[in-house]
């Protein structure tokens, strides 16, 4: 058993099972994305074609394999599936395998961690689609985070002190999210941040802590600036077009979180 390569080979049937398991996990996301915005259940009716309405028997919906089977069309009435369906499934998918490499052995991080991936995951979703942050998602995320606070490794090494971490935490993310969005209106004669980015910090800094909110907003900031540039550069966005905020900050603080070295605080003031 001390053979390296069957350690390997173990390794890999391992973070394969990840994949597998965030992959199907990324089909039910889709759902909630789908639904949640809708105030529609996200366990009845079963899964089926927003198109046609064809109920999906269990051979047609197989995270990524049916898509691709399928040839990205309905079996039923032959209109284009949304490529919204493969690609979450499979960066959820992704998500959970640099996961379980990141915190192996870490199962309290761990756990934690995939369940912060979701929400952000579908809230990503979600205001990609519709440039909204459903607070019927953000504050159950609100809710777990404040049960899960004791036991919450982000928070500290005092297990009595991570409620007032969490409280900092929020505070951080919504409060300086809050102050930059006063000032842009002022610049700009406009809002210049939705209440649902604001909110959506808030809740992610009680998760990962003031550290990681602050991180997550330089690191989320950078990546909405590559992407609308690249974006705008290839004359698919327009100079002005307001731009989902969300997503970004979800990617940063997520980054933030599997890798701490990334953000400013790690070499501004935890060094």
């Amino acid at each position: 058993m001390d053979n390296p390569h069957w350690l390997l080979f173990f390794q890999t049937i391992g973070f394969l099972y990840f994949f597998v398991a965030g992959a199907c996990m990324g089909s039910f996301l889709n759902v909630c994305a789908l639904r949640i915005p809708e105030g529609q259940s996200v366990v009845r009716p079963p899964s089926r074609c927003p198109q046609c309405g064809h109920s999906l028997p269990w051979y047609e919906n197989i995270p990524i394999l049916s898509f691709l089977i399928l040839k990205g069309r309905c079996r039923s009435c032959a209109k284009p599936i949304s490529w919204q369906y493969p690609l979450v499934e499979a960066l959820t998918g992704f998500f959970f395998t640099v996961s379980a490499y990141r915190f192996e052995g870490d199962y309290l991080r761990l756990g934690a961690f995939l369940v912060l991936g979701c929400f952000c995951i579908v809230l990503s979703t979600i205001d990609f689609r519709t440039m909204t942050l459903p607070n019927a998602i953000i504050f159950p995320l609100m809710a777990l985070s404040t049960l899960y606070a004791p036991w919450n490794p982000w928070l500290g090494f005092r297990w009595d002190m991570r409620l007032v971490d969490m409280i900092l935490g929020f505070l951080a993310g919504a409060g300086i999210l809050l102050l930059f969005g006063w000032f842009g209106s002022l610049i700009l004669g406009k809002d210049a941040l939705g209440g649902g980015d604001i909110k959506l910090l808030g809740a992610l800094g009680m998760v990962l802590g003031w550290q990681g909110a602050l991180d997550g907003l330089f690191l989320g900031s950078i990546f909405s600036g590559l992407w609308a540039g690249f974006m705008i550069l290839s004359g698919r966005l327009k100079a002005k077009t307001p731009i989902p905020y969300g997503p970004f900050l979800c990617a940063g603080c997520l980054a933030a979180g599997l890798w701490p070295f990334l953000g400013l605080t790690y070499w501004m003031i935890l060094r």
